[in-house]
């Protein structure tokens, strides 16, 4: 599950976010100091950090700063109720990923936004940025990727009538081509499976597509 830290002074509205946050399947934790709330940012991980900016003890350029200086893979969403573009444009230089007013609704949708953005991100680290690119750039490829993992794992003839094309040579390529980038195996029995990778790709894949029809 990921874990959101709330940081507002208003103790109403910290509960009130933290219930909507965790009916919604996300691990809420709350603090209504931001200079206190350090020590957790430094000893736990979080997802994403809400950040009031009407917080009273609140500098937040400092802030900002101190918050990525210590967990930089950190997403921070700055919440306020009088957002100007001034204020948003100082957030966003100084590391925040989004610059909201509040808004359970909007809060929401934004938050699953950026974690599908930060599971994109932390893929494209820990698998070879032009395999992504050559393996999800042709459609058949992208196709036998998702039936692959639709199936577990299929023989050669049951991925050639899926893709419906009229040359086994063809299929023959792309498959070749994925196993060349580590993207599918076969096992003992001939039978194609995604590799770990392969398992990263897809879900970059997936990530892609809903960001790009979102």
């Amino acid at each position: 599950m990921k874990k959101i830290l709330i940081i507002d002074d208003n103790q109403k509205t910290r509960e009130s976010m933290a219930q909507t946050f965790e009916h919604a399947g996300f691990i809420a934790q709350k603090a209504a100091c931001a200079l206190n709330a350090m020590d957790d940012v430094t000893n736990e991980t979080y997802d994403i950090i809400l950040l009031s900016v009407v917080n009273p003890d609140l500098n937040c350029a400092k802030v900002l700063t101190e918050i990525k200086r210590r967990s930089p893979k950190t997403k921070i969403i700055m919440i306020t109720a009088y957002a100007t573009v001034d204020t948003a444009i100082e957030a966003i230089n100084k590391g925040a990923c989004e610059y909201i007013s509040f808004g359970a609704d909007e809060l929401i949708t934004a938050i699953h936004r950026i974690i599908d953005e930060k599971n994109y991100e932390d893929n494209i680290k820990k698998v070879n940025l032009d395999d992504i690119m050559c393996s999800l750039s042709n459609s058949l490829r992208r196709k036998t990727i998702k039936f692959i993992a639709l199936k577990g794992k299929t023989r050669f003839t049951d991925i050639f009538k899926e893709l419906g094309v009229d040359d086994n040579s063809k299929v023959a390529f792309h498959l070749k081509m994925l196993k060349e980038s580590n993207i599918i195996e076969q096992d003992k029995d001939k039978c194609y499976k995604l590799t770990k990778k392969g398992l990263k790709v897809l879900e970059s894949l997936t990530i892609t597509e809903k960001l790009l029809i979102s």
